[in-house]
């Protein structure tokens, strides 16, 4: 009988040791999978707050109005939400706020579902900043290294600046409205009845003439840039440009096409005449080590030289000479929407009576600038898009991104 009792109790106690370790063994494993779950829940909420962060800064550098935003407002704020992100069980909330112009502090918020009113949750937060900027020839319509001088010319710029590296000069009725400054590291001289009238400052050692607003102080001194021709650098225009030329075949395009119409960055080794009569449209940049000649040379033709200059957005164009840019009487129209640069002159000699369209939206640059337009009106705008594309020069720096991060559970 004893022995039945203590088997009986024996096989109870057995029976609770066995029961006992397979409650633990479930407890361990519902643990483990809960820890497991949580962790995944975890891992799935950091990725997707960083994909937050990377999203934010996505936006800053490609959506222009973010963009404007970010750069011009100190105080500016802007959230965006992702809900059902990984199913159901994701949800994203990314807040970007300016602490100062074009610096701000992003906070990115994920969370991940776990069921039973609990969550897993990852804070991230970043700072994006991007360091402001000018061109240094922002803002200027004619930049020559030395002299710009303006013969009976009625000369417009809206917006632009006109700077001179020593002496500024206008006569033979000239008239000259500038939408900004107007200066010259020496003399400023308006002569002959002519007349310049500034909305910003008129500034230069000395100044003499009608000169509206009188002058005041010193212009700050611009170089102009340096432009690689034809180095061995892959950046020259030379090596970047889509199509070179000799002088002879561009010539014979240009005497076969009429109008010759060229794409991209094209590069002349040697001069570049058109003639009167022929036309030439250019959908990017002419670039020449020689001069660039227009409407100089004569030919029987009852039409006109002409030259016109497209731009597409972001990139380069424009017209650039190793030597001078020169424009003469047997031309009627001068339209460039790009960047004008020679290493020596340029010189608009259009001398008759003969009507000429020329309108230049970019800028303009050379040693020596020289406008001769008869009595006739010229509009040279400053596009500071142009400039910047064609010269590969960013108004700001990169956007640059610090991060840091915290977590929440």
């Amino acid at each position: 009988m004893r022995q039945k009792a203590f088997a009986l109790i024996s096989t109870v106690l057995l029976i609770s040791l066995i029961l006992l370790l397979v409650i633990n063994v479930l407890t361990l494993a519902q643990t483990e999978k809960r820890i497991n779950s949580s962790f995944t829940a975890s891992q799935k909420a950091y990725y997707l707050a960083e994909a937050g962060i990377a999203k934010a800064v996505w936006l800053i550098k490609n959506d222009s109005g973010l963009a404007d935003s970010f750069e011009s407002d100190p105080d500016w704020e802007y959230t965006f939400n992702e809900d059902n992100v990984f199913s159901s069980r994701g949800h994203l909330s990314v807040t970007i706020a300016n602490t100062d112009l074009a610096d701000a502090e992003v906070t990115s918020t994920a969370s991940f579902d776990l069921g039973s009113g609990t969550a897993s949750q990852r804070v991230v937060k970043a700072r994006i900043y991007r360091t402001l900027s000018e061109s240094p020839i922002s803002n200027l319509s004619l930049l020559a290294g030395d002299d710009i001088y303006i013969w009976a010319t009625g000369l417009y710029t809206n917006p632009g600046s006109l700077l001179a590296g020593d002496n500024l000069e206008a006569d033979g009725f000239s008239w000259l409205e500038i939408a900004d400054n107007t200066g010259a590291i020496n003399d400023l001289n308006i002569r002959w009845l002519s007349e310049l009238h500034s909305d910003g400052l008129n500034q230069a050692a000395n100044c003499s003439g009608s000169i509206s607003p009188a002058c005041q102080g010193l212009p700050t001194p611009v170089s102009l840039p340096n432009i690689d021709f034809d180095s061995s650098d892959p950046n020259s225009w030379k090596n970047r440009a889509d199509y070179v030329y000799s002088y002879q075949e561009f010539r014979d395009m240009l005497r076969d096409n009429n109008p010759l119409e060229v794409n991209g960055v094209i590069y002349v080794t040697g001069k570049v005449f058109v003639k009167k009569g022929q036309s030439l449209i250019v959908n990017g940049v002419l670039v020449a080590d020689d001069n660039i000649d227009v409407g100089n040379d004569y030919q029987s033709s009852p039409t006109s030289a002409k030259i016109i200059v497209n731009h597409t957005t972001e990139e380069p164009s424009g017209l650039f000479s190793k030597k001078s840019i020169l424009l003469g009487k047997w031309a009627n129209e001068f339209r460039v929407d790009g960047l004008i640069y020679a290493e020596d002159r340029f010189d608009f000699s259009h001398l008759t009576t003969n009507s000429i369209t020329s309108n230049i939206n970019g800028t303009t640059m050379a040693r020596d600038i020289n406008i001769y337009n008869l009595w006739q009106n010229m509009n040279i705008n400053y596009n500071e898009e142009i400039v910047n594309s064609t010269l590969d020069y960013s108004p700001f720096s990169p956007l640059v991104t610090i991060e840091h991060w915290e977590e929440e559970y």
